[in-house]
């Protein structure tokens, strides 16, 4: 396993739990999170919306892979809880990596 493939593993298991802002060693000055491409995020909104979706939805994350251990990618659902647990999104996330940073996130959602 490559370190690029531990860094992303390490970040996204990170971003699952309660110390998530401990991750911005991890990323570049320059980090953007961009949703669907369309809105542009820093790592503090970034920060602020994943603790927000994690603590009101359930997430489930699918294998994470790269074809050339830049651009890693994996998929995705989310949930409700109960009582609403049939209303699903679905899709998938890109992490790109540059000189052992993480430079940016795609995030692209489909219902």
């Amino acid at each position: 396993m490559s370190n690029n493939m531990k860094l992303i593993q390490y970040f996204v298991n990170g971003c699952m739990s309660d110390e998530m802002e401990k991750l911005g060693n991890l990323v570049s000055p320059k980090f953007q999170y961009v949703l669907n491409l369309d809105e542009c995020f820093s790592w503090d909104e970034f920060v602020s919306r994943n603790k927000s979706l994690r603590h009101t939805t359930n997430i489930v994350i699918y294998e994470i892979s790269s074809e050339d251990d830049v651009h890693f990618h994996y998929d995705f659902d989310i949930s409700l809880p109960e009582p609403n647990v049939a209303i699903v999104a679905r899709g998938f996330i890109q992490i790109m990596v540059k000189a052992g940073l993480i430079t940016r996130i795609d995030a692209h959602t489909r219902p």
